[in-house]
C-alpha cells in the first residue's frame, strides 16, 4: 500500500489517498480520508488505515476492470545466452538497482500490444524497447492517453495539444551473438 497526502488549493485543507495494487500490479485508490485542517491529521488517518488493512492480501484490491495479465520485463523469457548485454548487466549488477526499480514500477502500466515486447527487450531489441518505454513515460507525464487498438505505430496519443501518432525508432549497430559486428565508422 501507498499513502498520499493531498492539499486542496483553494480551501488549504488536506485529504489522504491510500492505494493498493490491482490484478495488474498497478496502484489504484482503495481508500480515501475526509478533509482535515493539517497534514499531520491525514498522516495519522493513513497510518490507521494501514494498520487496519495490514493483514489484507493484495487480491483484496482487485477492482474487476483489469484486462490482460501483469507484465514483467525482467522475468526471463529467453535463454540467458540470448540476453542483450545491457539487459544482463541491468538485472545482475546491484549498482543499477535504481534504474531496475523505476522500470519495474513502470512496466505495470505499459500494455504490450504486439505480444513480443518482453522478448525483444531482453534480446536484440533492447535499445528500441528502452526508447519506447521512455516515450511512454514522457507522453504519460505530459497527460497524453493512449489508444492501443492499432498494432502500429507504437503510440496513438491524445492530449492537451491534440492527437498524434509516434513510432519509437533507434539506430543501433548490428549485434550478433552479443558482439558488435560493425567496426569503425559506417560506409
Amino acid at each position: 500500500m501507498v499513502g498520499v497526502v493531498v492539499r486542496h488549493k483553494e480551501d488549504q485543507d488536506f485529504a489522504g489517498v491510500v492505494m493498493g495494487r490491482d490484478a495488474l500490479n498497478r496502484f489504484r485508490c482503495i481508500n480515501l480520508t475526509m478533509y482535515h485542517d493539517t497534514a499531520e491529521e491525514i498522516v495519522q488517518r493513513i497510518k490507521k488505515i494501514f494498520e487496519d488493512d495490514a493483514a489484507s492480501a493484495d487480491s483484496n484490491y482487485v477492482q474487476g476492470d483489469e484486462r490482460g495479465k501483469p507484465i514483467n520485463f525482467f522475468m526471463p523469457v529467453v535463454a540467458t545466452e540470448r540476453f542483450h548485454q545491457i539487459f544482463k548487466t541491468l538485472i545482475t549488477e546491484n549498482k543499477y538497482s535504481p534504474a531496475l526499480g523505476i522500470m519495474s514500477s513502470m512496466m505495470h502500466y505499459y500494455e504490450d500490444k504486439d505480444g513480443n515486447f518482453v522478448e525483444q527487450f531482453q534480446t536484440t531489441g533492447f535499445d528500441a524497447r528502452l526508447w519506447e518505454l521512455y516515450l511512454f513515460a514522457a507522453f504519460t507525464e505530459q497527460h497524453y492517453t493512449f489508444n492501443n487498438e492499432y498494432q502500429a505505430p507504437d503510440f496513438l496519443c491524445a492530449g492537451p495539444f491534440g492527437t498524434f501518432f509516434a513510432e519509437a525508432v533507434t539506430v543501433n549497430p548490428t549485434i550478433e551473438n552479443g558482439l558488435n559486428k560493425e567496426s569503425g565508422p559506417p560506409d
